[in-house]
Formats: structure tokens, sequence, C-alpha cells
């Protein structure tokens, strides 16, 4: 009985030998397809932690429309991985910046200590903000090298006032993403 099933199979594939290598090239084609996606999966998890790590890339962010407490800080770095934490808020479009009579519009951020190191930044001329600039709330700013084109023609910003909305800061330095 197998001989007459076996003759009656190679007799069937004889017949419709296109229908049976289509079937089996889009059956070749599925599993190469699956053996792919299930293999490059854990490779593309490696070379994103990878990236993340050698840029010192943020590979998390966590918004808040009521803000964060210090308890909420703690509880974020104390997550299994989490190296640094870092708050800051930021406004979009700002368009009463000035220096002198140069309007500038972009995004204007206020930062913790542990910001520029999160996020990649490296001061290229001047000194970022100290623990007193923050205790002591002082009206002093960065800028990085967009604002030095676009706003002091190119020219040392620090020492420089700048005015936002009506309130006088004086750059103390120039950041830019760290080449690292």
């Amino acid at each position: 009985m197998h001989r007459a099933t076996g003759r009656d199979t190679l007799r069937t594939i004889r017949r419709s030998l296109s229908r049976y290598l289509s079937i089996a090239l889009i059956i070749a084609i599925g599993v190469a397809f699956f053996a792919g996606l299930t293999s490059t999966g854990s490779d593309m998890r490696l070379t994103a932690d990878k990236y993340y790590a050698d840029t010192n890339t943020q590979d998390m962010q966590i918004l808040s429309t009521l803000g964060f407490t210090d308890t909420d800080v703690d509880l974020i770095g104390a997550i299994d991985g989490v190296e640094q934490v870092s708050l800051y808020t930021s406004r979009n479009y700002v368009d009463q910046l000035y220096y002198q009579n140069v309007q500038f519009n972009g995004e204007v951020y206020g930062i913790d200590p542990h910001y520029l190191s999160v996020y990649g930044y490296q001061v290229k001329s001047g000194r970022g903000f100290v623990q007193s600039d923050y205790r002591n709330f002082r009206k002093v700013a960065l800028v990085d090298t967009t604002a030095v084109k676009n706003l002091f023609g190119g020219e040392n910003p620090v020492g420089e006032a700048i005015e936002l909305q009506g309130d006088v800061f004086t750059v103390v330095g120039v950041v830019a993403l760290s080449d690292t």
C-alpha cells in the first residue's frame, strides 16, 4: 500500500510540476524570511545598545506635564542599567531672545547639572554651570554653536549679555555635541 501511495504522489507531482515547485518556493521563502527575522532581532538590539553606549546617547525619555520630584528622580536613577538622570525644561520657538539688536528664534532649555553629560555636550569655551549658579539662581546662560553663529556673528559670546523676555542673562560658555 505504501508503494501505491508513493507512485500516486509522484504521478500527481509530475502532472502539476509548476504548481508543486511554486508551493515549494513559497514555503522556502517563508522559512527564510522567518529565520531572518528571528536571527536579526537580537543583533539589532545589540547594535542599538552599542551605538547608545558609544555615543553616550539617551535611550529613554520620560515626559511629565506635572514635573518630577526628587523622589521620582531617585526612583528613576535606581532602575537597573540607568547611569544618569537629567531633568530639563524646554521652550520651543522662543522669539524674544536678543543680543543687542539681533533677534534669535530657537529653543531655550533650563537644565540641571547632569544635562550636558547625559546628552553628550561639551563646553567648548568659557565654563559650564557651577553649583552656585543653581543655588543662587544666577541669570547665566550657555549657548550652542548655532546661537554663536546666528546671534553673535561667530564672535566669542562669553561675558556678553543676552536678553530673554526682558531678563538679562550673562553668557558663561559655549557648548557643542561631543565628537566621541
